[in-house]
Formats: structure tokens, sequence, C-alpha cells
């Protein structure tokens, strides 16, 4: 659609050709202690990495720069509280042992994962051969999705196993919840890209 090939065209400008997307798990919080409202999360510490960071702030959430393989043992040692993060990994690496709730809103469902080609190379190539990969992704991305969805529901009941449990916001703080994070991602796009915001919003449908 129009969303899409805007994007294309962007990345052409920085010498990139956008081919498609190749992972789909949305964002949670996890946490170490029930929470019942969205203000329970207020003055928490919690792990964060740049694509979150602005919204823990808008959520009161005192967010802590932590490397990936030290987010085990800042939990363990109670520097954190919890973390931003998607179903697959969390489990596998311990985290839970320290986190045993989740808020069960997801967020974030486009991943920050995409296939790009070099465009100097790309445009070298034969169009036949262009046709083909384009039309490989193409096919790929449906069957990428419904492999994780499948992946993410399997992995949901292993969790439970461990005694995760997911906490479920009312219907009002579950519109509050993505409000805020929808609008913290257009804050960081205005303060960094504020000529193509309006656009987005427009192709995005929110103007």
């Amino acid at each position: 659609g129009g969303l899409w090939d805007f994007m294309v065209e962007r990345h052409k400008t920085i010498g990139m050709m956008l081919l498609g997307t190749w992972l789909y798990d949305p964002f949670y919080l996890y946490v170490n202690r029930p929470i019942e409202h969205l203000n329970d999360l207020k003055g928490l510490k919690m792990r964060t990495a740049a694509k979150y960071d602005k919204m823990m702030k808008k959520l009161g959430i005192i967010p802590v720069t932590v490397q990936f393989g030290e987010t085990y043992t800042a939990l363990q040692r109670g520097l954190v509280d919890g973390f931003g993060w998607p179903t697959l990994g969390p489990r596998q690496w311990g985290w839970l042992d320290y986190c045993k709730y989740v808020i069960d809103v997801p967020f974030y469902t486009r991943q920050n994962t995409f296939i790009v080609f070099n465009l100097k190379t790309w445009n070298e190539l034969p169009k036949a051969v262009q046709d083909k990969i384009l039309d490989i992704t193409i096919k790929f991305e449906p069957e990428m999705k419904a492999y994780f969805e499948k992946e993410i529901e399997k992995e949901k009941k292993e969790m439970a196993k461990v005694g995760l449990k997911r906490i479920k916001l009312s219907d009002e703080e579950t519109r509050q919840f993505l409000k805020i994070a929808s609008d913290a991602v257009w804050e960081d796009l205005s303060a960094k890209v504020p000529d193509v915001v309006p656009t987005l919003k427009k192709l995005m449908g929110y103007e």
C-alpha cells in the first residue's frame, strides 16, 4: 500500500532497498510483582531499550540501561524490577525466575526488524532476479507471521508452566496504555524526522 511504498522510497535515500520484514513478536512489560493498575508501574525500575524508553518514562517507570547479557544478573540483584520484551526468549534465558507477571497488553506489534538490500547492489541485479526476490519475500511474510503466531501461543503455555501470570487491565486502562505507547513513538519521530511525520500519519490513517 501507500505506506510501504513510501517507506521503500525513504530507504532509497540512505542507499538501502527495503524488501520486507522477517520477524513477528509483539512486546510486553514483565514485572516482579502483581500490578492492578497502570499507576502501580510508577517508580518501578525497568530494563529499557531505545524502542520503549520514552514509553516507560510516560508511564512513570524509571528506565535503566542494562546490556542484554547482563539482564539476568540485574534481575537477580534487584537492580531492575522488570523489563520489556516479546514472548520468545525470556523463559529460555531465565528472566522469568525473577519476573512472574506480565501485563497482557501487546504493544509495538510491528517489529523493528527488516530485510534490506544495499541499493547499489540491488540495482546491479537483473530485473528477473529482483522480481524473484520480491516474489519470494511477498510469499514469505504471511507464512512467517503464521509461524511466529503459532510459536508464541506454544511459548505462552510454557511460560504458564513456570509460573508466569498474565495481568489483565481494564478496557479503559488498556486503551490508555496503548495510547501512551503510540504517543511515545510519534513524539520520538517528531523529534527525529519532523518533516516525515505528517505524511506517515496520513498514510496510517491518523489524520
